[in-house]
């Protein structure tokens, strides 16, 4: 099994928002490697299913993905290598988001007695574990370990040619810890240097979205709520593209809707509203400025099977298929002269507003955007 290959498709599938399909497509190739009796290979993907689970919490199956690793560990006679260490800091980490926070100890603990007995003290794999246990200490509430974790792990990270993401990361949850322990000066400047690393490599990177959190909170606590509500937009749409709606969505959903409270902004009654809200800011004046001699020949709404259409949305409907958006119909000859320009031109415009994430799924192609009467 060529297992490099899985793992550049698994980056595709992750790179190019299909990350639903991740799952199924990890447990194929797993029965696959198992069936080849490809012990290594199993192991490979075992790890990287556990860390699948654990971003779209579910849990029972990451239980039985543990196990699984432990069974093939002993099968492979791996106790003590670095393998086994690196297997038990992504196992500590799925029970560290499962709150198990007594066999989330007790594996990084033993991870860091093998990589400090089997590495080199400034081998990146440290850095990693460093980063990990305080996210650890830090949710316990022992901000004072959680900080010295992050400082061995940044003293590791700033060695190391092309750990720029990882740095930003380091410094994404230092800030996390200053905001949390009220030092907001010291966690603005994590922050930015965060960002600024980010900016210059990989501004979509899904790491990204743990500092865009961090900054909307630290916003929120500053009382600077409109910049507060710009940056858990930001988070928001992060994690939708990388993960689509999990739990971690859900819970910024809920913080960006309350900082729009919080920033005066109006609260819909319906998705209609929204749809008719955003049009107002984002659209119109995207038709005005850029298509003013078209503005006359462009009829606006929404209309369609959608719930939102009758009215009668609810939690079930509003988490697919359904977000602030609107369609613009115009005749096959204004088409012909500005069609594809006006959809490139929608397609730009903001796509996260009033707490949602604008639809672009598939079944919403045809409902939205530009349409031919």
């Amino acid at each position: 099994m060529d297992i490099n290959k899985i793992l550049n498709e698994l980056d595709r599938l992750f790179a190019s928002g299909q990350s639903e399909k991740a799952g199924e497509f990890l447990t194929l190739n797993y029965d696959a490697a198992m069936s080849e009796n490809d012990l290594s290979s199993a192991l490979t993907i075992l790890n990287e299913l556990i860390g699948y689970y654990r971003v779209t919490t579910q849990f029972e199956k990451a239980k039985q993905t543990i196990q699984n690793i432990y069974e093939l560990i002993s099968k492979m006679k791996l106790s003590g290598t670095v393998t086994e260490g690196t297997s038990l800091l992504n196992i500590a980490t799925v029970y560290r988001a499962m709150g198990d926070i007594e066999n989330a100890e007790q594996c990084y603990l033993k991870a860091e007695n093998i990589y400090e007995a089997q590495l080199d003290r400034n081998d990146y794999r440290m850095a990693g574990l460093y980063n990990n246990m305080s996210l650890m200490y830090q949710e316990q509430e022992c901000f004072d370990k959680a900080i010295s974790c992050l400082k061995k792990a940044m003293a590791v990270i700033i060695k190391i040619p092309g750990a720029e993401i990882e740095t930003a990361v380091t410094h994404t949850n230092l800030g996390q810890i200053y905001c949390k322990t009220g030092e907001f000066d010291k966690a603005k400047e994590e922050l930015d240097s965060a960002e600024e690393i980010f900016i210059k490599t990989d501004i979509n990177d899904e790491h990204y979205s743990g500092l865009a959190s961090a900054k909307g909170y630290l916003f929120c606590q500053l009382g600077d709520y409109k910049k507060s509500a710009d940056y858990y937009e930001k988070a928001l749409l992060s994690v939708y593209r990388s993960y689509g709606i999990t739990e971690n969505f859900k819970s910024l959903q809920s913080d960006l809707r309350r900082v729009c409270k919080l920033n005066g902004e109006k609260e819909y009654s319906s998705m209609l509203d929204v749809c008719e809200a955003y049009y107002e800011k984002y659209g119109k004046p995207m038709i005005q400025e850029k298509f003013p001699q078209y503005e006359n020949k462009i009829a606006v709404g929404l209309c369609g099977e959608g719930s939102e259409c009758f009215g009668m949305e609810d939690e079930i409907s509003l988490d697919h298929d359904c977000g602030p958006c609107f369609a613009m119909w115009v005749t096959d000859e204004v088409y012909s002269e500005i069609g594809e320009k006006l959809q490139e031109e929608y397609d730009k415009l903001q796509h996260v507003f009033a707490g949602y994430i604008r639809a672009e799924t598939k079944m919403s192609m045809g409902r939205c955007g530009v349409c031919t009467i």
